[in-house]
């Protein structure tokens, strides 16, 4: 992807809350959990009835003060399997060891699916190996997969900057889908009033389907909100080439 920079998210959610809530109903120390008794006696004596016999409940008792501790080591097993996984993986992408990244951040998702984070470093990986792919039909496949991956983080948050701004990449450069990545870019620049990458981004898709005055007036913004002379130089450089294409001056 033409410029495209390797954000890292600020800060992995190394607790999927959704699973933890579910899993405090198995990791009481004390007793067995009457919520989580009720609910097996109830699926047990289903569907002959909707009221479990006070013996299944006795036995159910029993049964779950005998593997609570079992189940509680499992639950930290796995959960601290998910943070190594997202750690593994940061130090792969850390590196620019991609494919191993990509796996990794996959087998954390099957432990924390909610996290838009791991979406969005997915999505970052899967991008950088479909750059090497030299079948242009699978490389395709492979940016939309990418694509994927930043839509479900998006799904998650649709507020996530980086991955806005990161499939509005993959829209304009690798997928030839200009006119999805208009929106994506609005929306991020309603977040963030001053990126102007973004800004940048959205000139040239304006620019690309005839908007010329709106696409100067992005420039315009650039010059006046930047405080970086090379990046006002750049803008005023866009603003005159796309003036002249669109009306020869």
């Amino acid at each position: 992807m033409k410029g495209y920079k390797v954000l890292f998210p600020r800060g992995l959610a190394f607790v999927c809350m959704a699973f933890v809530s579910a899993a405090l109903l198995l990791v009481s120390c004390s007793k067995p959990n009457q919520t989580l008794v009720r609910q097996l006696a109830l699926l047990q004596s289903a569907p002959k009835s909707s009221v479990p016999a006070k013996e299944s409940i006795t036995q159910l008792e029993r049964e779950v003060a005998k593997y609570q501790r079992d189940v509680n080591r499992a639950f930290e097993a796995t959960r601290n399997l998910g943070h190594a996984e997202e750690m593994l993986g940061l130090q792969y992408l850390s590196h620019k060891m991609y494919g191993m990244a990509l796996k990794s951040f996959q087998q954390a998702l099957q432990i924390y699916p909610s996290d838009p984070a791991l979406f969005y470093v997915a999505g970052l990986c899967q991008g950088e190996m479909a750059k090497i792919e030299v079948d242009s039909q699978v490389q395709r496949t492979l940016f939309e997969q990418a694509a994927s991956y930043y839509k479900n983080a998006l799904g998650l948050d649709p507020n996530y900057q980086d991955a806005l701004y990161a499939l509005s990449i993959l829209d304009v450069y690798e997928l030839n889908k200009p006119v999805e990545a208009q929106p994506i870019l609005q929306h991020l620049l309603s977040l963030d009033a001053k990126n102007t990458n973004a800004m940048f981004l959205l000139a040239r898709v304006e620019a690309g389907n005839g908007q010329a005055e709106e696409a100067a007036a992005l420039y315009d913004r650039i010059i006046k909100t930047s405080s970086s002379q090379e990046v006002r130089t750049k803008a005023e450089a866009a603003k005159r080439s796309i003036l002249e294409s669109a009306y020869g001056k």
